[in-house]
């Protein structure tokens, strides 16, 4: 799949050239343009001697597009019918293909590689992760996903965190030589758990029957935090923002609390973050079916019917597709959902266009030696832009399979607010600076690293995360509320926090959604 273009071509000159000439275009000579405008197949030399990679992350040329009304007319090159079509090849789309892997399903996906923000690099025979890296102890529908991809993710304790704190890091949530920041943490500490009681479940089953749940939608976290140092809340701050794209004045007190647990619980890591997860799950599906699997295809339109949907996709030919289904399982931003999808009830797609999306910078930077003493985790307050750093190899290391050669890898994470600056700076997409700006910040908390840098990998994710602002639980709550039996809401932003939990749960209720449509349909589709 091409890539998008780096920061020597102007994005919005050639989306203003295709806005003028795209109605005319054949999909073949759109096909052709997009190829040549938006390859990137070497990587820079920045300033610095290091080797600057292509931008990886979000291709969001077609995406805009469809957002702008310029759809291209495409010829029709093939018909065919299913039972269920699933949009979308992220962790909540893999979810759901596993649910039906016995059964007559397609899955379509804009990418190449299946995943969505769940992708990676390798360097030195380590893969590192553009996006998520880690998940809560894996029991379950998880655990079961876990067990089919032969998977044995590494388990880190709650030391896995460091925090850097009036100029010092700081290892672990217990026994810190800094009274101030341990009072705190153990402040924190106390109240999500008063406040979250022994409640299990923060999907959106649980908020519909849950009153203090729903209480706990309907305020900031800022709200509870008072009491708390000013720093402290900084730190909280750049926590949240890392998972939500938001701070705590913005994030809900129900979401924020839910969060916070991952402060003091195990977490479980792959090689490779929760990309080795999506990579692992993808290939054992897709060799059973290969068929079953359109990858490389762009989604322009979802007509819900009385008694199913018919789906028009395009491939990298410039190729027109219909495909008819009885059941579609939408497991795709919900912004994208209410854009794409024609015969939606007016009021469900207000509820989907509320929805806010922060964007992402994410750089892997990769080390020649180990330069960075940090734990897993490291959060940090007093930088403009990373919130917390990840050391790619810690999951190698607790299996017992990292070499010395493999180096290196940090993973930086560079949240931004929806509707602020960040955003438009990853659009105008110069990575020289980006690089530079993300080095001066990092290099200020380990000065190791510019002597010991090869390589920095840029990912950049346009809408990378709903906002869980307060009420979204409510919001979210009615959506699952008011799908239907010819279509499901199977995107994790609709169980809650986004994580591969929330991506599980919501792929498993579409298949369960389209499985229960098949047995009710009397004359069912064949693959044609």
């Amino acid at each position: 799949m091409p890539k998008i273009i780096d920061g020597n071509s102007s994005r919005r000159d050639f989306l203003k050239l295709l806005a003028s000439s795209t109605l005319a275009l054949s999909g073949v000579e759109l096909a052709k343009t997009y190829l040549s405008e938006f390859d990137q197949s070497s990587s820079a030399y920045a300033k610095g001697g290091y080797k600057l990679d292509p931008w990886t992350g979000d291709d969001f040329s077609f995406g805009h597009l469809l957002r702008d009304g310029k759809v291209p007319k495409f010829k029709c090159q093939s018909k065919s019918k299913v039972d269920t079509v699933i949009v979308g090849g992220g962790m909540a789309g893999l979810a759901c293909a596993y649910n039906l892997k016995d059964q007559n399903f397609l899955l379509l996906d804009q990418y190449d590689n299946l995943g969505g923000q769940s992708r990676s690099g390798t360097y030195n025979g380590m893969d590192f992760s553009y996006g998520p890296a880690y998940m809560s102890e894996p029991e379950g529908d998880v655990a079961e996903l876990l067990e089919y991809a032969d998977l044995k993710p590494a388990k880190l304790e709650a030391s896995k965190n460091s925090f850097y704190w009036a100029g010092k890091w700081h290892h672990g949530v217990e026994g810190l030589n800094d009274a101030k920041l341990q009072s705190q943490l153990d402040q924190i500490r106390a109240d999500t758990k008063k406040i979250l009681f022994n409640k299990k479940n923060d999907g959106a089953e649980w908020f519909a029957c849950d009153p203090d749940a729903r209480a706990l939608d309907q305020v900031s976290l800022a709200s509870y935090l008072k009491s708390y140092d000013k720093d402290f809340i900084n730190l909280l701050d750049n926590f949240c923002k890392s998972a939500l794209c938001v701070g705590t004045e913005k994030t809900s007190a129900l979401s924020g609390f839910v969060l916070l647990e991952d402060l003091y619980h195990t977490s479980y890591v792959a090689p490779g973050g929760n990309p080795g997860v999506a990579k692992a799950l993808a290939q054992k599906l897709v060799a059973a079916r290969p068929d079953s699997y359109k990858r490389g295809v762009f989604v322009w339109s979802i007509e819900l019917k009385d008694d199913g949907a018919k789906i028009i996709y395009g491939d990298k030919k410039g190729h027109h597709h219909e495909v008819e289904c009885k059941h579609v399982a939408i497991a795709i931003p919900h912004m994208v959902t209410a854009r794409v999808t024609k015969n939606m009830n007016n009021d469900l797609r207000a509820r989907l266009l509320q929805y806010k999306y922060g964007s992402y910078l994410v750089a892997n930077l990769c080390l020649k030696k180990p330069v960075f003493d940090g734990s897993y985790d490291n959060w940090i307050s007093s930088t403009k832009m990373v919130a917390d750093i990840i050391t790619a190899e810690s999951p190698y290391k607790v299996l017992g399979t990292y070499k010395p050669e493999m180096g290196q890898v940090l993973t930086v994470y560079m949240p931004f607010e929806p509707n602020s600056i960040g955003r438009g700076l990853l659009f105008q997409g110069d990575r020289k600076k980006l690089a530079s700006d993300t080095l001066s910040e990092v290099v200020s908390l380990s000065s190791d690293i510019m002597s010991n840098l090869d390589r920095v990998v840029l990912s950049r994710w346009g809408h990378a995360l709903a906002v869980t602002a307060p009420k979204m639980y409510e919001n979210n709550a009615y959506l699952l509320q008011n799908d239907n039996a010819v279509f499901s809401f199977a995107h994790s932003s609709v169980q809650g926090i986004p994580c591969i939990e929330g991506a599980v749960e919501a792929g498993k209720r579409a298949a369960m959604k389209a499985l229960k449509k098949k047995a009710q349909s009397k004359v069912l589709f064949s693959i044609a």
